[in-house]
């Protein structure tokens, strides 16, 4: 898989996070009707204006393209999560084009509810993004953003904590489950495992540094060398970054 390909994921997790910040310019400005004839339901969403009609435009618009090129990239490299993304993109959508027919007058749960199926596309975005970064990447030229590609810059920290921290905080959780499940002396590479999850904040040549140390610890002990396995892929996506 070439660097372009790869990038194109790391760019969607920098369009998600423009896309959540449009509900709150959006949503509490939405306007209800009580409809007369309750079969059409309960209430209606008046036409929005101003600076709320902009927001949801642009709103529809990215949050549609940003559907359809993570889909794509599930269906290439992750087919197993085309199902569940398609139903949430689904059940996501009439919260974005407000083509709605609301029991309650009540923009905050409106709000909520798409945020909630926002999250869960987030989770699988971030899983594909470790499972892309787990495979061989290559050094083709890419034509994308300059500030998508590489070192920390501020887009990249925006990628690590959108599409890798999650999954880096999850991966840790489990490990330390499985330890502890497990006979032996863990102190220190639990001690190290806590301080990863410090370090995932803003300084990246720190969680590269205790992620090798972690690495290093699980090298000289069988039991957490097996426990680490399902890390190590997420290590190696915060090493080129």
């Amino acid at each position: 898989m070439d660097r372009k390909t790869f990038n194109r994921v790391r760019l969607a997790s920098i369009v998600l996070n423009e896309i959540e910040d449009l509900p709150a310019k959006m949503y509490p400005f939405l306007e209800f009707e009580k409809n007369e004839n309750e079969a059409e339901g309960k209430y209606r969403i008046l036409p929005l204006v101003g600076e709320a009609k902009e927001s949801q435009a642009i709103l529809s618009v990215e949050y549609q393209k940003w559907s359809e090129e993570v889909l794509d990239l599930l269906q290439r490299f992750y087919p197993q999560k085309v199902d569940e993304f398609t139903d949430t993109y689904r059940s996501a959508l009439p919260y974005v084009t407000l083509e709605l027919k609301p029991k309650t007058a009540n923009s905050h749960k409106l709000k909520f509810t798409f945020i909630k199926y926002l999250t869960e596309q987030r989770t699988i975005l971030s899983h594909l993004f470790a499972k892309m970064s787990s495979m061989e990447i290559t050094d083709d030229e890419c034509d994308m953003n300059r500030d998508v590609e590489c070192g920390f810059t501020d887009n990249c920290l925006r990628v690590f904590r959108a599409a890798v921290q999650p999954v880096l905080e999850d991966e840790i959780d489990t490990f330390r489950a499985n330890l502890s499940e497990r006979d032996g002396d863990f102190k220190d590479i639990l001690d190290m495992a806590d301080q990863i999850n410090d370090a995932a904040t803003n300084d990246v040549s720190k969680l590269i540094n205790k992620c090798n140390g972690l690495r290093k610890l699980c090298a000289e002990n069988v039991e957490c060398e097996d426990a680490i396995r399902p890390l190590i892929p997420v290590f190696d996506i915060i090493g080129r970054m």
